[in-house]
This record gives C-alpha cells, sequence and structure tokens, in this order.
C-alpha cells in the first residue's frame, strides 16, 4: 500500500512478516527538514506504535552534529563558504557531512 500525503513524502506499507512496519520517503530536503522530520517521529513515537524506517537525501549538503556537540565548537562561515549548512541531529555521534548519499532514520521500541 502506498500513500501520498503532500508533493514531498510517501508512506508505504512494507509487505513483511510485521505487516505494520512503515517505510517514510521524502525528496531531497534541506538539512533543518530533515532533521526536524527526525525529530518529530523520535517526540511522537510511542512504545505501542509500530516501527518507522525514514530514508531522506540532503540538498543542499549539509553537516550535521550529534544532539551533545556544541554548534559554536564548528566554524559556520566555512561550513557556508563550502555551499553546506549546519544542523544538529536530535541523537548523538559525531559531526557527519551529507551529500550525495541516502540516509536513514529508525523509529522504534
Amino acid at each position: 500500500m502506498h500513500q501520498e500525503f503532500g508533493a514531498n513524502v510517501h508512506f508505504i506499507r512494507l509487505p513483511t512478516a510485521l505487516p505494520n512496519d512503515l517505510l517514510v520517503c521524502s525528496r531531497s530536503l534541506p538539512g533543518e527538514i530533515n532533521m526536524s522530520r527526525d525529530a518529530e517521529l523520535l517526540t511522537a513515537h510511542r512504545v505501542q506504535d509500530d516501527p518507522v524506517l525514514r530514508l531522506d537525501r540532503w540538498q543542499p549538503p549539509a553537516v550535521s552534529i550529534g544532539y551533545h556537540q556544541r554548534p559554536e565548537a564548528f566554524d559556520g562561515e566555512a561550513i557556508a563558504r563550502l555551499g553546506c549548512t549546519l544542523v544538529q541531529r536530535p541523537t548523538g555521534g559525531r559531526a557527519i557531512l551529507h551529500a550525495e548519499e541516502l540516509t536513514y532514520a529508525v523509529v522504534g521500541a
């Protein structure tokens, strides 16, 4: 089953042994939007909810930093000169450059 919600987001039910698994795909979006969607999924998800896999691409390229990293520790002007944006993830980890790639987020109990 495939449902389209707006021009940018597609929800697809996966034909697996777990019929309620949900896949969310979106077109290439700015890092701020990708991170806000991840944060919304994380905030809205409850233990009894079905797992969600979200696939996304990045345009323009972005450097995402982990939840515990400080944005002021990065040279935002140098990042911008390279045509990238600086965004913070709702999860941990170190800085990652997102350019020509497919990334994913998984939310589940």
